[in-house]
């Protein structure tokens, strides 16, 4: 190997190592845009994610464009309150965020008159646009009322979609179509 194809291949390995590095993640993270009623962007709204069950708060707010980002959020159920200077307060209860999950919630405030407060009860939708890896979370309840075979943990991947089981690979798991071996 020449010089020029040793740095290619080192190229290579750091991006894939960083990629994978990139794709480990214990949170999930709930992005959005903040607007006013006729579309325009609310820029330095704060945004405000509380832990329903910890009472943690994670705070961020909006930028030019009236767009936020929250990462790395700990899975759990959460209350989103967004405030303006001039716009009514909106809390959006129920939000809930699982291991990888990356929600889209946007904000149409509401001009304030009076002090006021909009509630909106919403879960975070289950359908993700944003996201093209393929994963599942198995909840407690799902590994204790599941009848597994011979209560072995690794049958619980085959309720993941897309995953199979192989039949020529040495290994029983196929993943999205790809070979056990992957």
């Amino acid at each position: 190997m020449n010089s020029s194809s040793k740095t290619w291949v080192v190229a290579a390995a750091a991006f894939l190592l960083a990629s994978a590095m990139l794709a480990q993640t214990v949170g999930g993270t709930v992005f959005g845009r903040v607007a006013d009623e006729s579309g325009r962007p609310v820029a330095g709204a704060s945004i405000a994610a509380r832990n329903v069950a910890t009472g943690v708060t994670r705070a961020a707010s909006s930028d030019a464009e009236g767009l936020f980002r929250m990462v790395e959020l700990p899975v759990g159920r959460y209350e989103i309150t967004v405030t303006a200077a001039g716009f009514a307060t909106e809390v959006r209860s129920g939000v809930q965020l699982q291991i990888g999950q990356q929600s889209t919630l946007d904000f149409g405030l509401k001009v304030a008159t009076v002090a006021e407060t909009v509630t909106v009860q919403a879960d975070a939708p289950i359908i993700e646009g944003t996201k093209t890896a393929i994963g599942s979370n198995i909840t407690t309840r799902q590994i204790d009322e599941l009848p597994l075979p011979e209560r072995s943990f690794e049958n619980l991947i085959f309720l993941t979609p897309g995953i199979t089981q192989g039949v020529t690979e040495a290994t029983s798991i196929s993943a999205a179509g790809s070979s056990g071996s992957s």
